[in-house]
């Protein structure tokens, strides 16, 4: 049970990562 914690967090930091990165690429193209 602990294998899929660890995944899902990790899931869940690539996601606001990718999340960040999108919003900081539209605050630059504007």
């Amino acid at each position: 049970d602990g294998i899929w914690l660890v995944r899902i967090r990790r899931l869940v930091q690539l996601a606001l990562e990718i999340s960040a990165d999108q919003s900081k690429r539209v605050t630059r193209e504007s």
